[in-house]
Parts: structure tokens; C-alpha cells; sequence
């Protein structure tokens, strides 16, 4: 499967996390072809408009920009002042898919002075829960070749819509974990 059909499945399928997230699942594949060692300066770029996922509000769109352009610089990477000068484009896409979760909860039946065990009861209830599952994904594209050299997706329960800035850190921090790849 292609780095690009890989990215499509993975936003069509999970769509956006940046939310508050117990657990972030995380994903990751580069060209094995491409020389990472050779870009230093990228720059962010639209995405076009017929791809599936979307893109943050502008406030959140912000903040996960400015935190990833952070982690970049971290790994020795630039933005470029003008497109001419990038070596790699930026594209993420972003969104959200409301789930459901439906679990039976038995009653015990024990013994009411709390000793002995009468067998499960047919009697208990029923936890519905409703929440959003979210996914970002990052394409990373040689802006020479315009090819995709890398793409990360991260994903996870959402639980706050407009997250703190530890938590964007943290979603941003793991999901460019493995970038540029050794």
C-alpha cells in the first residue's frame, strides 16, 4: 500500500484526536528511498481541496502549527521565508468521528448479611456511553519531487474539544516521535 493510500485510510477511517486523549495510538511510515539527511527548512501548505478529513478551527489550527513548527526546530529543521526555499511541505488533516460504546453490567447477588454467593443475577443495567474518536495525520512531502517521503498519524478518544497546551504539546511531540526517521 502506498505512503498516500495509507494517509487516506487512516484520516477516512479515524479522523482527529487533538482533543484530551488517554491513550494516543500512533502510526508512522517514510520512503526508504528518500534522504532525510538533505532537508533542512519546510514550509506549511494547504490541502487540496478534494481530500478527505479537514482541518482544525483557527484557533487550534494555530496552536498545533506552532507547536509542531516547536518540535521541528527541536530537530534541526527551519520554516523557509519564501516556498522557493522549502525543502519539505507540510499538509495535516484533522477531524472527528462520534462513536457509541453499549456494555451490560450484571448485578451480583450475595447474600444480604455479606457471605455466601447465590449465582449471577438476571438483573443488572446497561452503560451507554457516547464520545468522539479523533485522529491527526501529518504528511510530509519533498517539495522538489512532490513526492510523500513520511507520514505520521496519531489518534484517540476525544475528551475536550478545545484541549490544553501540555496536551497539544504532547499529541504533537508523539506524533512526529519518529521524524525525521534514522
Amino acid at each position: 500500500m502506498s505512503l498516500r493510500a495509507a494517509s487516506m485510510a487512516l484520516v477516512g477511517s479515524a479522523i482527529i484526536l487533538i482533543g484530551a486523549c488517554s491513550t494516543l495510538d500512533y502510526y508512522s511510515e517514510a520512503d526508504p528511498e528518500a534522504d532525510f539527511s538533505g532537508y533542512s527548512t519546510y514550509m506549511w501548505t494547504d490541502r487540496p481541496d478534494n481530500t478527505p478529513g479537514g482541518a482544525l478551527e483557527q484557533h487550534l489550527d494555530l496552536r498545533l502549527r506552532r507547536v509542531i513548527d516547536d518540535v521541528l526546530e527541536d530537530k534541526g529543521l527551519q520554516v523557509a521565508r519564501a516556498l522557493p526555499q522549502a525543502d519539505l511541505l507540510l499538509i495535516y488533516y484533522a477531524g472527528f468521528k462520534d462513536r457509541v460504546s453499549v456494555r451490560y453490567i450484571p448485578y451480583s447477588n450475595t447474600h444480604p448479611y455479606g457471605y455466601g454467593y447465590w449465582g449471577t443475577s438476571p438483573w443488572g443495567h446497561t452503560d451507554v456511553r457516547h464520545y468522539s474518536d479523533g485522529s491527526i495525520v501529518l504528511d510530509v512531502i519533498d517539495h522538489k519531487t512532490h513526492k510523500l517521503v513520511w507520514s505520521g498519524a496519531v489518534s484517540g478518544a476525544v475528551r475536550n474539544e478545545n484541549p490544553p497546551s501540555d496536551r497539544v504539546e504532547k499529541v504533537a511531540r508523539k506524533l512526529l516521535a519518529d521524524f525525521p526517521p534514522k
